[in-house]
């Protein structure tokens, strides 16, 4: 399974192509699944990075998943969530039907679930939206500083982070950089990692 992001989609084949060609995936053996056969075309998604939508839940109806925009808007991952989301949407039904009402203010329970459990999507949108601003040379400069396992860093690994960044691009400082560090903060395994 190789994901790719872009959002020129006329290219998109060509695209993957060009990155496995390229890469060591090139020589490895497919083991393609029983219901593929080979040479079938590679197929795919689109994946929503713009966070859940204002409303998952109406009258007889609630949105899981990627449905729902539970996706990771700075890695494109979502599986956690969405089963998480059917859990929560389970629990809410089944309330709602032995209650025998599954109006949308009955269902109301269901935003309060994943709002009190999922990451807070806004802090990493607007994350998403500093990292997107850097240029190339930025962003490498800000990926230089981080070391190689960032997963418990804690606060004096995280200010070590900071001070190197200031030291090597104190403009990035203005680009909203801490929140874009942040975002990958929350989008990390403690808020169902990507």
């Amino acid at each position: 399974n190789i994901g790719l992001v872009t959002e020129d989609k006329p290219r998109t084949k060509k695209a993957l192509d060009e990155f496995i060609e390229h890469t060591h995936f090139k020589g490895l053996n497919q083991n393609l699944p029983s219901w593929k056969k080979k040479g079938n075309p590679a197929f795919g998604g689109t994946i929503p990075i713009s966070g859940p939508h204002e409303n998952t839940h109406y009258d007889g109806l609630m949105l899981i998943g990627d449905a729902a925009g539970f996706t990771s808007p700075l890695f494109e991952g979502g599986s956690h969530l969405a089963l998480k989301s059917a859990v929560f949407a389970a629990q809410t039904a089944a309330k709602a039907i032995s209650d025998d009402d599954l109006s949308s203010e009955k269902l109301s329970q269901y935003p309060k679930l994943w709002k009190a459990e999922f990451p807070p999507y806004d802090k990493i949108l607007k994350g998403k939206n500093a990292l997107f601003e850097l240029s190339d040379e930025e962003m490498s400069v800000m990926a230089k500083c981080f070391p190689d396992e960032m997963s418990d860093m804690g606060f004096s690994g995280k200010a070590f982070v900071g001070l190197k960044l200031l030291f090597r691009s104190p403009g990035l400082y203005a680009k909203n950089i801490i929140r874009a560090m942040l975002a990958f903060g929350y989008s990390r395994a403690k808020y169902y990692g990507w």
